[in-house]
């Protein structure tokens, strides 16, 4: 199990996305995320209080990581198999 974290728009504000390496299988993403509903506006504030509607996104991880990195440009930060943190120091490093 590794943990990426995307950190958009302010140092402050990070995203954590759970990452999954599955027998033969490529790595697949899972990240929760917020959707408006039709005709309802944007709110940081409102966000805090939950009051969007929340996704389950599951995706290929080279998709998932590409478009943060490569398309938004986004800072991300991967700690690799944290399953295992309790024998070894954990890593991240920036990708």
């Amino acid at each position: 199990m590794d943990v990426v974290i995307n950190y958009w728009g302010s140092p402050w504000i990070a995203h954590p996305i759970v990452s999954f390496q599955l027998v033969h299988a490529l790595p697949l993403c899972f990240s929760i995320e917020t959707r408006k509903t039709i005709g309802q506006k944007y709110s940081a504030l409102e966000g805090l209080y939950r009051q969007y509607t929340l996704i389950c996104v599951v995706a290929d991880a080279r998709d998932c990581i590409r478009l943060r990195t490569n398309y938004r440009r986004e800072d991300v930060y991967l700690c690799d198999n944290l399953a295992q943190a309790y024998q070894r120091p954990r890593t991240c490093r920036q990708r």
